[in-house]
């Protein structure tokens, strides 16, 4: 199946009757993705301009996450040709723990 999404797309998630998902594809490697969500209020109108003004510092969550839902169209692509700063949203580094050890390691990808 085609990939339905790049780097600096914008997305929207249903999540319930109040709120929604706004999310942007920060990184992405084939169907691995990393984004920032940001909550609105469902059903908002969303423009060009709102999402210019989103920075990671007001996310309220960054992940990685997949691309299935993009591909199936669960998640609604909502804007493509925002411009995106790829410098201006980073990569941060994570923290992963061995199945069955203690110990925590810093994971940078």
């Amino acid at each position: 199946m085609k990939r339905r999404y790049k780097e600096g797309d914008w997305f929207r998630i249903a999540l319930d009757a109040q709120y929604d998902a706004i999310g942007v594809i920060a990184r992405g490697c084939r169907s691995r993705l990393f984004g920032y969500f940001f909550a609105v209020p469902a059903q908002s109108a969303v423009s060009h301009d709102d999402l210019k003004a989103l920075k990671p510092a007001g996310a309220a969550a960054c992940a990685l996450f997949g691309g299935a839902a993009l591909e199936d169209l669960r998640w609604k692509t909502i804007a493509t040709s925002v411009p995106f700063d790829r410098e201006a949203w980073p990569f941060p580094q994570f923290a992963s723990r061995g199945a069955f050890g203690r110990t925590w390691s810093r994971r940078t990808y």
